[in-house]
């Protein structure tokens, strides 16, 4: 029988792996997280305002910021979370789902 630390879905890690999340992260995996969260929230507001300054027919612009959302939670995602929301964030610290950094 296989070593339940090396199955797909299993919640414990191999010690190795255990021994390089200790590892001291460098500044750029520091900041990556809140350079998606910056990015991805300028690339949201930017679609809301050009959807709501823009003459043309407004029936897509909900499309348009359904669409960016998606994008940017699917890109974001594995970097930071993909909350693109601070009350997200917020909230989900509050309920104990998300560790709050200190």
């Amino acid at each position: 029988m296989q070593d339940a630390r090396l199955m797909y879905g299993s919640t414990e890690s191999p010690p190795e792996a255990q021994m390089s999340q200790t590892a001291p992260k460098s500044v750029a995996q520091t900041a990556a997280p809140y350079v998606a969260e910056f990015v991805g929230t300028f690339a949201f507001v930017f679609t809301i305002g050009c959807c709501l300054l823009s003459p043309s027919d407004p029936s897509w612009n909900a499309t348009a910021i359904g669409l960016i959302l998606m994008v940017l939670v699917y890109a974001t995602g594995p970097v930071s979370g993909g909350h693109l929301n601070p009350a997200v964030s917020l909230g989900l610290c509050l309920s104990g789902k998300l560790a709050w950094p200190v």
